[in-house]
């Protein structure tokens, strides 16, 4: 029989440990209830009946209290985070997704639908008006029928290759992996500098079920048409390589370019660290958090760069920004080339996101 504990019980003494250690009385009873249900499998009610009885299971969910207490996120203290709706791993080589991020996610998987809309549209407005060039020329009911059955595989085909997204500082793969989870026939592939980001982000993807490639790539040492070269060898080689062997005419050997390119990349100031909480500062990768004062948009500079040589006419970028430099960006990107510059606040009211088109 369970009896009712509260504070004298397991829940008791973990909110005091939380507590001591100079956490807010609801951020540390929502960390509580968060370690018992993931560490225990424990309801709230349940929690809040539970004795500490100093049994395995108890030693190990005190224990991780006493790491969240000292600082340390709970996310790397559980090795996990939650994400769009996905249970992602983390680990101290890999950012922590954030609720913003999600923000963004949920932008361009937006648009991505627009634009798969306006592609059938122009599909399907294209083909009619070739169909009636064909009946015009009294092609007959037969040659109609071959030509439609080939239609269709060729607009089977379009509809496979016609999204393609990149995502640049990708880190735990959280964006890569959410947008290939919820966009079907999307062929995202995902960058960054650091080999144990992309170890997690790989795991990420198997965890999830969806195909992202993950590369090495260090963006602001990238020539853009040397990358380009790159790419187009590397996918060449793929093709030659495979079972199925297509005939080797310019289309298949032409580089796709990518309809999108998204990124959360370093924004935060030197400057700002000092009024940051230190379970970030002491435990995320700095890395994958700052940039210098002294030119603090050189991640949105290099990456919109290559944007103008690696995306579809058309193509649209989105970034991820500091709230003190959604203007700027905007601006940046307009001085480019880039059109139709985009700024959005995030659900706290800062600006969090830009998007802008080729």
């Amino acid at each position: 029989m369970l009896y009712f504990c509260g504070m004298n019980g397991l829940y008791g003494n973990m909110k005091r440990v939380l507590r001591k250690g100079g956490m807010e009385d609801g951020e540390a009873r929502a960390v509580v209830f968060l370690l018992l249900e993931k560490v225990c499998g424990w309801s709230a009610a349940e929690a809040l009946m539970t004795e500490d009885d100093g049994s395995e299971k108890v030693k190990r969910v005190m224990e991780m209290t006493r790491r969240v207490a000292k600082g340390e996120p709970v996310q790397y203290v559980l090795g996990e985070a939650e994400f769009c709706g996905l249970r992602l791993k983390v680990e101290k080589g890999a950012l922590i997704p954030r609720v913003e991020t999600e923000e963004l996610v949920e932008w361009v998987v937006k648009e991505m639908g627009l634009r798969r809309c306006r592609n059938m549209e122009n599909l399907e407005g294209g083909e009619r008006e070739k169909g009636k060039e064909e009946e015009r020329e009294g092609g007959g009911l037969q040659q109609c029928c071959s030509m439609e059955d080939k239609r269709d595989g060729e607009e089977e085909d379009r509809r496979r290759e016609e999204m393609r997204v990149l995502d640049v500082g990708t880190g735990s793969g959280c964006i890569a992996v959410a947008l290939a989870k919820k966009v079907e026939g999307v062929k995202v592939e995902a960058w960054d500098v650091s080999e144990e980001a992309l170890r997690v982000a790989r795991e990420n993807g198997k965890i999830c079920g969806v195909e992202v490639e993950f590369r090495r790539v260090d963006v602001l040492n990238l020539d853009p048409n040397s990358k380009t070269q790159e790419l187009k060898k590397t996918r060449t080689q793929k093709l030659k390589n495979s079972k199925k062997q297509e005939p080797q005419n310019s289309k298949t050997q032409k580089l796709t370019p990518y309809d999108m390119i998204v990124s959360n990349p370093p924004y935060i100031c030197e400057v700002e660290r000092e009024e940051m909480e230190m379970n970030v500062v002491g435990h995320e990768p700095w890395e994958a958090l700052f940039v210098s004062d002294d030119d603090p948009l050189v991640f949105y500079r290099k990456i919109a760069e290559m944007g103008r040589e690696m995306l579809k006419e058309r193509g649209m970028l989105f970034f991820e920004i500091n709230r003190r430099f959604g203007r700027e960006v905007v601006q940046l990107l307009e001085g480019l080339g880039y059109r139709e510059g985009e700024l959005r606040q995030d659900m706290f009211g800062n600006d969090r996101m830009v998007k802008a088109i080729k």
